[in-house]
């Protein structure tokens, strides 16, 4: 069984890590925008609902995250 991307090792600063990841949310987000208006996208709406479904449990728990971060500094 292969990692996730989320739970990979990485060599890369976290500053830099967080900011490139949240430019691939952002792209990722525009392409299924893009492709969800395709006819033949039908059959993988209930799929891709889930798949944003449990994206955002993941950025609420980010954000948590996030905002701990940020309390922690002051």
């Amino acid at each position: 069984m292969h990692a996730s991307v989320a739970t990979k090792p990485t060599s890369r600063s976290a500053d830099n890590e967080l900011f490139d990841q949240g430019c691939d949310l952002v792209a990722a987000a525009s392409a299924i925008r893009q492709a969800a208006g395709a006819p033949e996208a039908a059959r993988a709406v209930p799929a891709v609902l889930g798949c944003i479904e449990s994206a955002l449990q993941e950025l609420m728990s980010a954000a948590a995250a996030l905002e701990q971060t940020t309390a922690d500094l002051v």
